[in-house]
């Protein structure tokens, strides 16, 4: 066995997305598909303390808490990096969730007709408010890392239930 978000079965169409699911603490209400990031700058003083980053059992630990994903102001999430998950259920401010941070999962996703249509398997998902949205088709427009990738074509503007191979540790720049 190799060692990865994919585990080799015998050939590339028996591929399996290895799933990594944890259980932060989540700072606010969220319903299952959202995007949410790790509080790792502690903007959430209720639930996180930066001063606890060197104690991995705090319970305040920015590591063990989630809040909501932000919208820069030309639309996509303008900070790029950075650990986001999607939640697998809904919860309440203050209880834990289980949430996505690599393979497989259904996320919520906002395509557009004009600039942010989805094609399967061709679509790079890049954070916005809550949810993920196609990567603007332009350079020059404003974008965040790539978090995923779609198995959804969505051709009309909508907020759909996608499958999303997912990977939520990013560490890039994209866009101007």
């Amino acid at each position: 066995m190799i060692p990865g978000i994919l585990l080799p079965t015998g050939n590339l169409g028996a591929m399996t997305a290895h799933q990594v699911v944890v259980q932060p603490i989540a700072a606010a209400a969220f319903s299952a598909g959202d995007l949410v990031k790790f509080d790792l700058a502690a903007t959430s003083s209720t639930y996180t303390d930066i001063a606890t980053l060197e104690d991995p059992d705090n319970k305040k630990n920015p590591f063990n808490v989630v809040i909501a994903a932000a919208a820069g102001s030309t639309g996509p999430v303008v900070e790029h990096g950075g650990i986001w998950g999607i939640c697998l259920e809904s919860c309440v401010a203050g209880e834990r969730v289980k949430v996505c941070v690599a393979g497989l999962c259904t996320a919520t996703v906002t395509a557009t007709t004009t600039t942010n249509p989805m094609t399967a398997g061709q679509t790079v998902l890049i954070p916005g408010a809550g949810v993920l949205i196609p990567a603007p088709a332009t350079a020059a427009a404003a974008s965040g890392p790539g978090l995923g990738l779609t198995f959804t074509t969505q051709a009309t503007t909508a907020t759909v239930s996608a499958t999303v191979l997912f990977n939520g540790f990013a560490f890039a720049v994209g866009g101007a």
